[in-house]
């Protein structure tokens, strides 16, 4: 049923702790895992040219410390035996979620359902929300703290 499972991180602790069910559902189904992430910085407005001059530096750090992230997390899920890509969108967070999960057709998004801290919750919040909304896709919600 599933083959292509996605599962958008936001680099903490607590978005990781899908990891184990997604790990179980991908052995099960012999699914691929898709590791995403929608680096931080990319909540500037991207359409204004100076601000995409002055967000340059941090964007590409950014994006190197999401490829080092996801990295290390396929590496993991690897040595586990499990198929696992990685992927960086950029933009604002839901959106490209929703966009790579339709252009990529993945089977299933996977997310955790509240992250721990309030800056979190207030911006991932959102994202999940928005996520579920229009994906169109099923989307697995994980409790991180069971």
């Amino acid at each position: 049923m599933y083959r292509k499972i996605l599962v958008p991180l936001d680099g903490s602790t607590a978005a990781e702790k899908v990891l184990p069910h997604v790990l179980d559902l991908a052995r099960t189904h012999n699914a691929e895992i898709v590791l995403l992430q929608v680096p931080l910085y990319a909540y500037a407005d991207e359409t204004a040219h100076t601000k995409r001059l002055m967000f340059q530096k941090e964007r590409e750090q950014a994006v190197c410390e999401s490829r080092k992230y996801l990295n290390k997390i396929r590496s993991n899920l690897i040595r586990l035996g499990v198929r696992t890509s990685t992927a960086i969108e950029e933009g604002q967070a839901a959106p490209r979620i929703i966009a790579y999960a339709r252009k990529t057709n993945v089977d299933v998004i996977a997310m955790v359902s509240q992250v721990q801290t309030s800056w979190h919750r207030i911006l991932y919040g959102s994202v999940i929300e928005e996520v579920m909304r229009g994906a169109g896709k099923p989307v697995l919600l994980i409790n991180p703290n069971v």
